[in-house]
């Protein structure tokens, strides 16, 4: 037997009144078969709305991201 389908959901709006979980819940019951779904809503996560490097900062392909609310969003796929 194979291990199941991976499949991920993400919600990336997180503006008040958004439509995003409405198509996320339509999607989820409606799928069918060997599927491992995660659902990631980033308005769940307090991810800053805006990471632009500082000036004088390294170029972004050289940085690395100490902080945590960027990588937290992440940790559902971590093991894909």
């Amino acid at each position: 037997m194979t291990a199941p389908l991976n499949i991920a959901v993400i919600i990336g709006s997180v503006r008040d009144g958004r439509f995003g979980p409405t198509v996320a819940a339509w999607f989820l019951s409606r799928v069918e078969g060997p599927f491992e779904v995660d659902v990631i809503d980033l308005a769940e996560v307090s991810l800053p709305l805006n990471m632009r490097p500082t000036a004088g900062s390294r170029p972004p392909r050289r940085q690395r991201c100490y902080r945590s609310s960027p990588r937290a969003w992440t940790r559902p796929t971590r093991s894909w």
